[in-house]
């Protein structure tokens, strides 16, 4: 599934729960090499100084050791490789992207706190960098793969990210929200509108969405009203891991339009696996077309 893997260590408090979500996933996610990398945030100089000017190189520091130890004991059949850079993150992500050609990236954040997001500035910029799957660790939380919540909106992107999710969980919960502000109930009580959009709803999932899945996971439809996508998927899992299927949009679009899974991802108690397809990248006027 995901062969090549990048993890992006911050060498913080964040890089325990990274470590160990990838111990714990790496082997559903079908990793077979993992790519562990610490960039020493330097911007480069300017071009008129750089010639007169020269840096000391930090050395490499010793938690990055200490950090390839700890996963090479708990990922005894996947190829540890360490890496130490210096520059710009952004700019060094984009190397690592071109030479490694990763199906996945593992990446820390902040834990959220009373529902607002937990992206640093840096690790907002790298998500929107990145353009294969990511998943995103927040700190303190774990990776439990016996049940798992995924998005869908019926979409070809949430078919794909549900088809991840029923591929690496024992038991997958599908989220389909909608908001009664969006819609026109007609002579129906909102509560006869629910009984029969979610009726519906279903009947769909069943009829046309299990039909295209392989293995034994038989996912669960719940349908859930509420403001956005991003709230009802927090407020289901509640710390269990979220897989959300996201058409990638290149960094300026991304930056000027954001993405449910960008937010999920931000505001989530638990894990959250982006599943993208890194062949496909939209710019910002296709992004606007696909909203």
């Amino acid at each position: 599934m995901y062969p090549t893997a990048l993890l992006m260590l911050a060498l913080d408090d964040r890089d325990q729960s990274l470590i160990d979500a990838a111990i714990a996933s790496a082997g559903r996610l079908g990793v077979r090499r993992l790519v562990a990398v610490h960039v020493y945030p330097q911007a480069p100089l300017p071009e008129a100084f750089a010639q007169a000017l020269q840096r000391t190189s930090p050395p490499r520091p010793a938690g990055l050791d200490a950090a390839l130890d700890a996963l090479r004991a708990g990922l005894e059949d996947v190829d540890v490789v360490g890496v130490f850079v210096v520059g710009d993150p952004r700019q060094e992500l984009a190397r690592l992207m071109a030479a490694e050609n990763p199906d996945l990236v593992f990446l820390g954040r902040h834990p959220s706190f009373e529902g607002r997001s937990g992206w640093g500035t840096s690790g907002l910029k790298l998500v929107r960098e990145i353009a294969c799957s990511t998943l995103v660790v927040p700190e303190g939380s774990s990776v439990d793969l016996s049940c798992v919540v995924v998005g869908m909106d019926f979409s070809s992107d949430a078919i794909a990210g549900l088809k991840v999710a029923c591929a690496i969980a024992g038991h997958v919960d599908a989220v389909f929200q909608y908001d009664l502000r969006d819609v026109a109930t007609g002579a129906m009580t909102d509560v006869e509108f629910h009984d029969h959009f979610t009726h519906n709803a279903v009947r769909h999932f069943h009829e046309v969405i299990l039909e295209q899945l392989e293995g034994d996971v038989q996912p669960v439809l719940a349908v859930v009203e509420g403001p956005n996508a991003t709230t009802a998927l927090v407020e289901v899992a509640r710390g269990a891991p979220i897989v959300v299927g996201s058409r990638g949009m290149s960094p300026m679009a991304a930056a000027l339009l954001g993405s449910v899974a960008e937010r999920t991802a931000g505001r989530s108690d638990g894990p959250v696996l982006i599943v993208r397809d890194k062949t496909e990248q939209l710019g910002l006027l296709q992004a606007l077309v696909h909203r």
